[in-house]
């Protein structure tokens, strides 16, 4: 991160096997596109991509980043070349919760790996001690991983302070968001084959197709390219809370998103709010909806999939900020009821259930907190 526009210098220096190293100019990007905002030179903690770019063979084994091409590293981060391949890793942007979310997220987490998942990394500012101990468990089973974070400079570290400044400055919240995904999304680029930027409210859903794997097979069929693109959208479509929710007694009323099946019959337009599948073999840098930049320039940045295939389920309590006019006449008018979520609902209630039982936290459901 950069506190304004970054104008210094910086060099590479790259250790090669037998510990011959080479100095290097670093590439410097800011991880934004300008056209969401307009930022004065001094304004914002700006994200940046740093790239060491290498021209000898054998593959490097270290590298530092210096700010001076003489100057003794004090940094030196080692290169692993070892390659899991894995399927999909979902990354969960920095949580700051004093309450108890245990439930809810327990309920979107066990939908994630039904669909798919193989991992969550989770990057944390502050969870409620008993959210913060159910993830730990899913960590020591290797399912979630747990990330410390904290902002930049002399931002504040408590829960309450953190929230009000997140709230107050959307613009470098989002910034700050930017280094976290791809941060994310490097840390993944050898395990795993697609990396996944959803929220705690968001859920991407095939329709005829029981996981995401079957899912991009089938597509894959249809056009052997559509998936060689730096991210593969889902449309977007939004749950409503005051839609109302099920009355369905064979699904407990702790449960959020079984409980709501009417969404907006209208679609949020292309590119807006659409949620994607990243091939870590293709992209170069990603943000929260679509690929900011492919690898190549002959890679597609961004593809679509047909609604009629996959929609991305925004559960969500209101319109969002700065579009309520606009979320109300489109979207808050016209509503359909959509069963979609219950081919999963057997399973989904079954592996909840065997997890509150191993958590030990049946009190949160005698008790009905959400």
């Amino acid at each position: 991160m950069s506190k304004g526009k970054f104008v210094k210098r910086v060099f590479c220096r790259i250790w090669f096997p037998g510990l011959k190293s080479f100095i290097v100019n670093a590439g410097v990007e800011e991880l934004w596109v300008s056209a969401w905002d307009h930022a004065e030179p001094h304004e914002f903690y700006r994200p940046l991509l740093l790239s060491c770019p290498v021209t000898k063979a054998p593959a490097p084994v270290a590298v530092a980043v210096i700010s001076e091409p003489c100057q003794e590293p004090s940094n030196v981060f080692l290169l692993n070349s070892t390659s899991d391949s894995k399927n999909f890793v979902i990354c969960l942007k920095p949580l700051n919760f004093w309450h108890d979310i245990s439930l809810k997220l327990l309920e979107w987490m066990e939908l994630q790996f039904l669909l798919g998942a193989d991992r969550i990394a989770v990057y944390k500012y502050h969870l409620h001690p008993r959210t913060l101990k159910m993830l730990q468990t899913y960590e020591i089973q290797r399912r979630v991983t747990i990330i410390e974070h904290t902002l930049p400079g002399l931002n504040p570290k408590n829960a309450q302070d953190l929230g009000e400044i997140l709230t107050r400055d959307v613009w470098q919240k989002r910034r700050h968001e930017m280094l976290v995904y791809n941060d994310c999304f490097y840390k993944h680029i050898k395990s795993h084959k697609y990396v996944v930027n959803i929220d705690l409210d968001e859920s991407i859903i095939p329709l005829k197709h029981q996981t995401w794997m079957t899912l991009l097979e089938y597509v894959r069929t249809q056009n052997s390219k559509i998936l060689n693109s730096a991210s593969v959208s889902v449309p977007n479509v939004y749950f409503f809370e005051n839609f109302a929710d099920e009355s369905n007694a064979s699904v407990p009323k702790y449960f959020n998103m079984l409980r709501h099946l009417r969404r907006s019959a209208n679609f949020t337009p292309p590119g807006f709010a659409q949620k994607s599948f990243f091939p870590t073999q293709y992209a170069l840098t990603v943000a929260n909806h679509y690929a900011l930049k492919a690898l190549h320039p002959s890679i597609r940045t961004n593809t679509i999939i047909n609604k009629n295939r996959a929609q991305m389920h925004h559960y969500r309590a209101s319109c969002p900020p700065k579009m309520e006019k606009e979320c109300h006449e489109n979207y808050m008018k016209y509503q359909t009821r959509d069963p979609t979520l219950l081919r999963f609902k057997d399973k989904l209630i079954e592996n909840v259930f065997l997890k509150i039982k191993e958590l030990n936290i049946s009190d949160l459901v005698t008790n009905d907190v959400l």
